[in-house]
């Protein structure tokens, strides 16, 4: 009976003990909950502080315009515009400041140094910000031509107050979520006494077994422990990255800004102003690719597709010759065997892996030479491209060969006698690499350069049945590019649209070739190539030839070439810049075939634009009135068929992603109505996919977004050279 009751009440301890313990834990998540709510605010707190410095530029920038053209027809727009931005800059500024409630759920409650930013002086963000308001709400209302003018040096002063806004919010969230941790590791320490206790007072009949059971939770912890200071380490090498990211970003919007402020005030250097401007905005793009990498836990390696392996490799090879000679390094190319043309695997992780290595081969090599080489094998039925990239730079020290293939690894540098951090890049390639099946290494030691190889597992597309397109022996191009894996790719497009070509190394070599010159339909030519480059090239030609020079198009993998080739004194017909699309330079080929002479492109052409994003409409409306083109604007889908109905247009610029009707719906209803005007398509979407639907619904060319001047003005002179 004592037996009994003795464990009645121990039954009846241990009920009460679980319910105690399972009631903290309850209110601990309760806790946790609610203070993770509270957390998601900075974000959005951060967010909107930095949206303030772009609302300020963008109203000055349109106080700018009110001021200073006060006569043109967009005045009251974009006074409406600034009223719009400058309510929203002040609620904002009144949230941030804690002047309104920030939300419902929410009060923010300033820290001491982010309300001293805002409320101590006569220069507080507060005061700024007030006489920033009053005096854009001036201009903004006023209809009469006198405006008080907000000084650039007034835009500075609040744009460095503004920044330092931000930075004090993100410390302030820095300084938030460590004080949490503190009292998460307080409130686990105490939650874990209490259990511990409840377990010793509880269960002490069942000693040994709670013995072991804490043992187990001690290596449990033990481990979680040496987890969390392995992510710890990881998170701060990434945040030191990171860090070294933003700062680069900030480097070419900080020239960008300059420039624009320095264009109205420097117009004798304008044209070199807006060339380094482009420069930045490439920066820029290159940064952003980055970003995205570093946001994504794993590199995306695309789908399995069949793909033109030579064409990838073109891309990619030029582009690294160009970075490696802009930086005065010598490139080798070698290819042991014959290369297959259509393959099956996953061209975007080869791509990425490919760009990764060989930027990081520039990067890290000062003096010397990069080699490229290229092999094929076979095992089985499989087939392996094997790539492998050889520089003369730095080197790398054997205990890190497999450490540089993780994020954000740090290395010592021995030079600098410091560490850093490697960031993504060969991380990436390894990641892509190990997710299709292929294989990467390296050898390397310190100031003895490095070797990486990439091995990639392809599928070759059988040819079984398929009759090649028959050529026309009596239309030649010529091809004049010094890389040979450029030859073999415009020497395959030039195939395909059913033509014949000659192959040329060098200026040198073709100029052996005088003689023949004159009979080409075409040349197609390499801007950068060693001697004489290929505008040097022509403009010889020309001297020599006169009316019977061929029409030129010339390629590249340097993106500014075609603004470089438009500012010189040669005009090529068509400019293309890698990677060459394919429909758009057949078409060219083909169009050259049938006109005699240099195609000449439709006079006075109307052009619709359909574009959603209105700084984008009215960007490509200005590009468009320069080109000498006649321009309507829809801002959506529905709007653009009305106006189809209602006009004839020549061309159409047309935005994938609309608010309304889906860009390829657009263009399906137009060519079930059998529209005569041709449609190039204007994106940001780089997915295959995308681009074959685009084709299949009667789109003639894809663009990516953001288009540059010069590859708009040759796509429609090529467009338009088709109704002429």
């Amino acid at each position: 009976m004592s037996n009994t009751k003795s464990t009645i009440n121990a039954h009846h301890y241990q009920t009460l003990a679980i319910v105690a313990v399972s009631a903290l834990i309850a209110l601990l998540f309760i806790y946790e909950q609610s203070r993770a709510q509270q957390s998601l605010y900075y974000p959005t707190i951060i967010n909107i502080a930095g949206k303030q410095r772009m609302l300020s530029q963008r109203i000055s920038y349109l106080q700018h315009l009110v001021v200073t053209d006060g006569k043109s027809h967009y005045v009251r727009q974009w006074q409406s515009e600034m009223t719009r931005l400058i309510k929203e800059f002040d609620s904002s500024h009144k949230r941030l400041s804690a002047q309104l409630p920030f939300s419902e759920a929410f009060t923010l409650r300033l820290p001491a140094p982010v309300r001293s930013a805002y409320f101590d002086g006569a220069s507080s963000v507060d005061v700024l910000v007030r006489e920033f308001i009053q005096i854009n709400q001036q201009t903004a209302t006023s209809t009469e031509n006198s405006y008080t003018f907000y000084t650039p040096a007034q835009s500075a002063n609040l744009l460095f107050k503004l920044d330092e806004v931000v930075a004090l919010f993100e410390q302030a969230s820095v300084e938030q979520r460590r004080k949490e941790q503190i009292v998460d590791y307080i409130i686990w320490f105490l939650l874990m006494c209490l259990i511990a206790l409840v377990l010793r007072s509880t269960f002490k009949p069942l000693k040994a077994r709670v013995s072991a059971q804490e043992a187990s939770q001690q290596e449990t912890e033990t481990a979680l422990a040496a987890a969390k200071a392995s992510a710890d380490i990881n998170e701060k090498q990434r945040n030191l990255y990171v860090a070294k990211l933003t700062h680069d970003l900030r480097s070419p919007i900080s020239a960008i800004i300059s420039i624009l402020e320095l264009l109205p005030n420097s117009r004798g250097e304008s044209k070199t102003l807006i060339r380094h401007a482009e420069e930045a905005c490439f920066r820029l793009l290159k940064y952003s690719d980055a970003l995205s990498d570093i946001i994504k836990d794993r590199a995306d390696y695309g789908s399995r597709r069949d793909f033109d392996l030579i064409a990838l490799l073109d891309d990619v090879i030029a582009k690294a010759v160009n970075a490696a000679e802009l930086k005065g390094l010598v490139f080798h190319m070698h290819c042991e065997d014959e290369l297959p043309g259509e393959v099956i695997g996953y061209p975007q992780a080869m791509k990425k892996s490919m760009m990764n290595v060989l930027n990081n081969a520039v990067k890290y090599t000062e003096k010397g030479s990069i080699t490229l080489t290229l092999s094929i094998s076979q095992e089985a039925e499989q087939v392996f491209l094997t790539v492998s990239v050889t520089d003369t730079g730095v080197g790398i020290d054997e205990q890190y060969h497999q450490a540089i293939f993780k994020r954000f690894t740090q290395l010592f540098d021995t030079q600098a006698n410091t560490y850093f951090t490697t960031g993504v890049g060969l991380a990436i390639a390894k990641e892509c690499i190990d997710g299709i099946g292929g294989e990467i290494s390296v050898k390397s030691a310190l100031e003895q350069g490095a070797t990486f190889n990439l091995r990639f597992p392809l599928q070759k597309v059988s040819t079984e049945g398929i009759q090649g397109r028959s050529v026309n022996e009596e239309v030649k191009f010529a091809v004049i590019d010094d890389l040979a894996i450029s030859r073999q790719h415009l020497q395959k497009l030039v195939r395909s649209a059913g033509f014949s070509c000659d192959l040329y190394d060098s200026s040198t070599n073709f100029f052996d070739n005088k003689d023949r010159i004159s009979s080409y339909t075409g040349l197609i030519v390499d801007y950068y190539m060693p001697g004489l480059n290929g505008e040097e090239l022509v403009i010889t030609l020309s001297a020599m030839l006169g009316d019977k020079m061929p029409t030129v198009i010339m390629v590249s993998a340097s993106p500014d070439v075609a603004n470089i080739v438009s500012n010189g004194p040669v005009k090529p017909w068509q400019v293309f810049t890698k990677p060459i699309m394919e429909p758009r330079f057949v078409d060219a080929l083909q169009k050259l075939a049938e006109a005699s002479g240099e195609p000449v492109a439709q006079a006075n052409a109307s052009i619709l634009v359909v574009e959603d994003e209105q700084i984008n409409a009215e960007m490509l409306g200005h590009m468009l009135t320069s080109m000498g083109y006649k321009t309507k604007i829809a801002a959506n889908g529905q709007t653009a068929l009305t106006l189809c109905t209602n006009y004839t247009f020549d061309c159409i610029l047309l935005d994938i992603h609309l608010p309304d009707i889906d860009g390829l719906e657009v263009a399906r209803q137009l060519k079930q109505r059998e529209y005569p005007a041709e449609i190039v398509a204007l994106s940001g979407d780089t997915e295959e996919s995308t681009k074959q639907a685009a084709q299949e619904a009667g789109i003639r060319y894809y663009l990516f977004k953001p288009v540059p001047f010069q590859e708009l003005n040759n796509t429609l002179k090529l467009v338009l050279s088709m109704n002429a």
